[in-house]
């Protein structure tokens, strides 16, 4: 296998890829689509990204991995992004208060839900998800 090849595909995904950070299974799959690095295994795949000037890899602990369920670990896996894409800390400042934008607008839309649907379990879940998630909104910005 051409390590040169593999290098060329991995780099280029990463620089076109919407989302800057790739699940290496996706970009696995990216890699195998070229004749030249069908072979490739996730394994060698990762050995190779460790020792990449132009990229990082982020691994969740391994102390999270074993309070995970087996068919959810595949959420935690390994993700590649180039250093160039990294953001910076005000991006990433953004970019949570986005996503936590969207987690509250959908719990929102939940909440209307069960209470038109007077489900009072389904309620008084969702409005303990809604405080928490202000809780942790707070928390995250005394981070940036």
């Amino acid at each position: 296998m051409n390590m040169e090849s593999v290098e060329q595909h991995c780099l280029d995904y990463l620089d076109g890829a919407p989302n800057p950070l790739v699940a290496v299974s996706e970009l696995l799959v990216h890699c195998r689509r070229s004749p030249e690095c069908a072979g490739l295994t996730e394994q060698a795949l990762l050995d190779f990204l460790r020792n990449h000037d132009l990229v990082r890899i982020i691994e969740p602990p391994a102390a999270l991995l074993d309070d995970v369920a087996a068919d959810e670990q595949a959420l935690l896996e390994a993700r590649v992004i180039l250093k160039t894409r990294v953001p910076t800390r005000r991006q990433m400042s953004q970019i949570m208060e986005q996503q936590m934008t969207a987690l509250a607008d959908a719990l929102q839309a939940a909440l209307r839900h069960a209470e038109s649907n007077r489900d009072a379990v389904a309620v008084a879940r969702l409005r303990e998800t809604l405080a928490r998630t202000r809780l942790l909104r707070d928390k995250i910005s005394e981070l940036f």
